[in-house]
């Protein structure tokens, strides 16, 4: 961190103080030992000034009380010693140290690596003590010209040409060493090279693409810098307009020659902000930098300024109450017309902060820069595509090149032709690249796929999309019944919108479904937007009754609470701008609600709370309406006739919504009343819902016509439709078949429940829950999905083959999609899903978990996660724990996991015991060793274990002398240690362990079986596996013990 050149003179400095015998060494023995330091005396040559010029010798003679006479004679020959010797009887001074120090922080916050004489020398000149600056010169020593530059210096191999060819020579006249007047004032070039780019050499070097049309702009700019005054361009566009292109342009036409005369010479260089801030800790820096910018474009020959984004310089640089910022500092020179700057903006921010500072603003000479139009941008793509052709290795279609131009200003909404034309372009190209296997021929197909991935709409596909339309009417009119001519209305109405005859600055389309409650208006938008790939954004407009709700809609106004979070419906369809947006019950809704649907209507997008136009073009509203109901109902003649006056609804339709409301409506759909025949038809929709339900819990269910029929007499009313059948169903059946399921036990599950003839009721009933769930219900087999491998094992070693497995959620959708009888993991997995999941499955809570990062000798010390408590509190049926038998710790352990399973049973819960053999006294194949496998089993059972898990038994025996043929099958040894658990009376279920291949552990699964198992706990096999692959080996897994 601090060079030799600076140690040497460090060490003389604490020579100096030696000699008079002092025990401190103060800042004037560095400054004087500084006046003989190599890097010092370099940088103020190249500065052109002598040390004698900022340091006053008399008050730093006088302070180390030196005479003149003795410095002379005596103290220069310990300046001119090199020695490193450290004086131990001499320390440095708190100031001293401080300096150092200050140094130090300089340094690092420049990002150099070590500290010189020169940076000591400007921690000393920069400092605001008063004892210190009695050792400086008045007026040299403050100039912050100076501090700048010796701050800045540039080392270089010049540092050790210096040292050779230029010692510093001491004269026996004076105190101060002589310098060589070679060096000059830190170069111009140099301070354009630290905090601009040179865009010519960008330009020469090839890194500038060719610039296609903005012909005007470029003729406007070129007139502008010709001027005497004021000759300072500015433009002024939204963000991807082609600002910077312009500015590229321009340069490029500087080196092919093509300007006027007094502009080939020019040189134009980019401001880089990001340098000019960097490392500017102290007030001035900044300050400094800029004026130096400045005088070096105005000094070199042709030299332009541009600053990109010239509304970041308004304030860099201010400190609190001062108007000294970047943009005050560029103004005089300006206005002299010696700068000349060209700068770049958007409207926003030009008239947010730019134009605020009138002084600035008048200086330059504004340049409107528009968007492209589609024909323009397929020009600038046609010229640029060859760059791009050139990086990916592809070569664009001249269909391709137009598509990406109409269908990025077709589809790709809040950004500006032709940025984002040339996106498409470059991602089309990255993705052929992708697709190894495929040719190299971007096509307008690729452009379509490219932009649907960017907006989620449907571009690419149009076949599917066409496909969908010709078929909507047929899968619509399967789940909506009795709304034939409403269908009809609606499917004909999407087909002009999706055959391209719409006007494509207006949504999709826009419906009012009327009629009354119940009859399915809500249900069929749903159904529209999932038969047609969309997503479904609903609002229930009750909750904007108040005209000031609004606000929820497009965000909250500058200055009120929620600005910053945006409109929900500006920021869902700004998310998801391939949507049906559904406004339920649009009449309850405030009036002042109907003025910005009235412009989303007719212009197809609304401005949000940040200014932002948020595009609805690829929206289908649809609003629902209950008006006009209490008419039908007055007018309703007779039983499921439809004899109503439709002159009456459509008059109360009228006296809701505005003329202007209805006049851009695309159709007002009216939904006509249910008849009996129709509520029988959505009975039988429901009905096969719960038989679904069913099926997946194994359990097959016939519901006959006369309860059809039944419930068509119970839930039909005029008044409310269709609403009445879910929750009679809810009532009627679903509570009297929740109740014969949970009495419907199975033979083979009573005769498991018969083992535990003392238990408690409680623990027979969370048993026979989770023996009656999932799809092995009633069979007396179980499988359970564990996931305690993350505590044990560490997550990356469990979860990352599989990164989905990360989220708990997971796992628990897991379980229930695969029908698994139970699902068990420790207290954190089971507290993250509980809630969400409450009810679905059967939850076991796994109270302890082994740390892979202990020794193996420790391995049987379990950290205590959870409590039994715990497990109520979440809803859980069981307890789980793990013990380890033949570990040094096992007493202990037996005697812990006694009183666990005593207070677990006390609250009626289950028990489950994983039985891991384990210690010194066990071989590592002896772990799983078929007699210790049945030990371990059987001190489970002793422990009042209900359900016991253990390791699969190999052939390996540790100790008991069992005859070969018995063990010589997996069938016969997990019939082995099943007998050991009470001649087979309890629930044994088996590990599935490392990871196998998905026929290996069906194998063992039938092995299982046949051996008497009672199932298999299957974790890192499933999770560690694609969601797919796992719920296909999981099925497979249970009709394998379900057959």
């Amino acid at each position: 961190m601090i060079s030799k050149n600076l140690e040497a003179s460090l060490n003389r400095a604490l020579l100096i103080a030696s000699n008079f015998n002092l025990k401190y060494a103060k800042v004037e023995h560095l400054l004087l030992a500084l006046t003989k330091d190599v890097d010092v005396n370099y940088v103020l040559s190249r500065c052109n000034i002598r040390a004698d010029e900022i340091i006053n010798m008399d008050n730093i003679l006088s302070r180390c009380n030196i005479k003149a006479n003795d410095y002379n004679n005596n103290i220069k020959g310990f300046l001119q010693s090199s020695s490193e010797l450290i004086i131990s009887g001499v320390k440095p001074s708190s100031m001293f140290q401080c300096i150092i120090h200050r140094a130090i922080i300089r340094a690092h916050s420049l990002g150099k690596k070590e500290i010189n004489g020169a940076s000591a020398l400007v921690e000393i000149l920069s400092g605001q003590d008063l004892y210190v600056e009695d050792l400086l010169q008045k007026q040299s020593a403050k100039d912050s010209n100076l501090i700048y530059h010796i701050s800045n210096m540039k080392y270089s191999n010049d540092i050790d040409e210096y040292t050779t060819n230029h010692k510093v020579k001491l004269d026996k006249n004076n105190d101060a060493p002589t310098t060589v007047n070679k060096g000059e004032l830190l170069k111009d070039e140099e301070i354009l090279q630290s905090y601009c780019k040179n865009l010519n050499d960008y330009a020469r070097s090839k890194k500038i693409d060719y610039v296609i049309g903005r012909d005007y702009e470029l003729n406007r700019t070129i007139e502008i810098l010709l001027r005497r005054r004021k000759n300072n361009p500015l433009y002024v566009g939204d963000p991807g307009v082609g600002k910077t292109t312009i500015v590229e342009g321009l340069v490029l036409k500087i080196i092919e020659g093509s300007v006027p005369s007094a502009l080939r010479s020019s040189i134009i260089y980019a401001l880089d902000l990001g340098s000019l801030l960097a490392g500017t800790r102290y007030r001035g820096d900044f300050e400094e930098r800029i004026k130096s910018i400045i005088k070096a474009i105005e000094v070199k020959p042709g030299a332009i300024l541009f600053i990109d984004e010239i509304h970041t310089i308004i304030g860099a640089g201010s400190t609190s109450g001062s108007f000294l910022d970047a943009g005050n500092l560029l103004k005089p020179a300006l206005a002299r017309g010696t700068l000349r700057c060209i700068g770049a903006t958007t409207y926003r921010e030009y008239s947010t902060s730019f134009e605020k500072d009138k002084a600035l603003a008048r200086r330059f000479q504004k340049i409107n820069v528009k968007e492209s139009s589609v024909n323009e941008t397929i020009k600038i793509l046609d010229g640029i595509k060859h760059y791009y052709e050139g990086y990916h290795g592809v070569y664009y279609t001249k269909n391709a090149i137009r598509s990406a131009a109409e269908l990025s200003h077709k589809y790709i909404t809040g950004r500006i032709l032709p940025d984002k034309a040339v996106d498409v372009i470059d991602e089309a190209g990255a993705y052929c690249k992708l697709l190894r296997n495929r040719g190299k021929i971007v096509n307008s197909r690729d452009i379509k796929n490219t932009i649907t991935r960017i907006t989620n709409v449907p571009c690419g596909s149009e076949s599917d999309d066409l496909q969908r339309v010709k078929s909507l009417k047929a899968n619509l009119e399967k789940v909506i019944f009795g709304q034939e001519q409403a269908i009809e209305s609606l499917v004909n109405s999407i087909k002009i919108a999706k055959s391209g005859l719409r006007n494509y600055n207006k949504p999709l389309a826009n419906y009012l479904f009327a009629g009354p409650t119940g009859v399915g208006k809500t249900e069929l938008a749903k159904q529209l937007a999932e038969s047609m790939g969309m997503n479904l954004i609903r609002f229930d407009m009750s909750e904007y009754i108040e005209s000031h709700t609004i606000s929820r809609m497009i965000g909250s106004p500058p200055g009120y609470v929620g600005y910053d979070q945006g409109g929900l419906l500006t920021e869902s369809v700004s998310n998801n701008q391939y949507s049906v947006v559904l406004l339920d019950e649009i009449e309850k809704a405030h009036s002042d609600i109907y003025n910005i649907l009235l412009q989303i209507m007719d212009y197809g997008c609304v401005t949000d709370t940040y200014g932002r136009k948020v595009n609805f073009s690829n929206i289908i509203l649809i609003m629902t309406t209950n008006a006009g109901a209490v008419e039908r109902s007055k007018s309703f003649v007779g039983f499921g006739h439809k004899n109503f006056n439709i002159g009456d609804s459509e008059k109360a339709i009228e006296q809701v919504f505005s003329p202007e409301f209805r006049n851009r409506l695309d159709a007002i759909i009216s939904f006509s009343d249910l008849s009996t025949d129709v509520i029988l038809h959505i009975v039988d929709k429901f009905v096969l819902e719960l038989k679904k339900q069913l099926t997946q819990k194994g359990i097959n269910c016939l519901v006959e016509d006369e309860v059809k029929s039944y419930l068509v007499q119970m839930c039909y009313s005029k008044e409310m439709g269709a609403r009445p059948i879910e929750r009679l169903i809810e009532k009627e059946i679903k509570s009297y078949l929740a109740e014969e399921i949970l009495n419907l036990i199975s033979d083979k599950v009573k005769q498991v429940l018969s083992y535990y003839e003392s238990e408690n009721p409680g623990v027979k009933a969370n048993l026979t829950r989770i023996l009656m769930h999932g799809k092995l219900c009633g069979t007396g087999k179980l499988v359970i999905l564990p996931v305690d491998q993350g505590f044990e094992h560490g997550p990356i070693k469990s979860f990352e083959v599989n990164p989905d497995a990360y989220d708990p959620h997971y796992h628990f959708q897991l379980a229930v999609d695969s029908g698994v009888s139970a699902y068990a993991a420790p207290l954190g997995m089971i507290e993250a899903g509980a809630s969400t999941y409450a009810g679905l499955l059967p939850l076991i809570l796994k109270l302890n978990s082994s740390n892979s990062l202990h020794s193996k000798n420790l391995t049987s010390d379990q950290a205590i996660t959870s409590s039994v408590k715990d497990a109520l509190r979440l809803g859980c049926l069981a307890v789980g724990f793990t013990i380890y038998p033949g570990s040094a710790k096992c007493f202990d352990m037996m005697e812990e996991a006694r009183e666990i399973v005593a207070e677990t049973k006390s609250y009626g819960l289950a028990v489950v015991l994983w039985s891991y053999p384990r210690g010194e006294g066990i071989s590592k194949e002896g772990e799983t060793a078929v007699d210790v496998i049945a030990y371990a089993a059987h001190m489970a059972a002793l422990l009042g274990a209900n359900i016991i898990k253990v390791k699969l038994p190999t052939k390996y025996l540790e100790r008991e002398k069992i005859e070969a043929e018995n063990i010589e099958s997996l069938s016969k040894r997990i019939e082995y240690v099943k007998r050991s658990c009470f001649v087979g009376k309890r629930i044994v279920v088996f590990s599935g362990g490392e990871s196998k291949e998905v026929d290996d552990i069906c194998n063992e699964a039938k092995e299982i079986k046949q051996g008497g198992g009672n199932g298999s706990i299957i974790g890192r096999n499933t999770f560690q596996r694609k969601r797919e692959d796992a719920l296909s080996m999981l099925k497979d897994i249970m009709d394998i013990y379900a057959s």
